[in-house]
């Protein structure tokens, strides 16, 4: 298998791992925070519609741009998100 790929992969790997960390940390912050069972509930939906969204939307921006140029972008959206997150 070609080096390049085995790099991607692991990143992805990484932030998967991230990924389904905050899916975890997100609610109980916010539960922490003192937001309504609620207003958890809809948080964590829109984190997976978002995911949901992403993997069907990605397969056509990744055959206009490219697959590096595609994972650089969206890791950087993902690493904004997160630091918004610590607000």
């Amino acid at each position: 298998m070609d080096r390049s790929l085995l790099n991607l992969i692991g990143a992805i790997l990484l932030l998967e791992i991230g990924s389904g960390l905050q899916g975890v940390l997100i609610p109980i912050r916010a539960e922490l925070a003192g937001f309504p069972a609620q207003i958890i509930g809809i948080i964590g939906s829109l984190h997976c519609v978002g995911f949901l969204v992403g993997c069907l939307r990605l397969p056509a921006m990744i055959r206009r741009v490219g697959h590096v140029r595609c994972f650089s972008a969206l890791s950087a959206i993902a690493a904004s998100a997160t630091l918004i997150y610590a607000n």
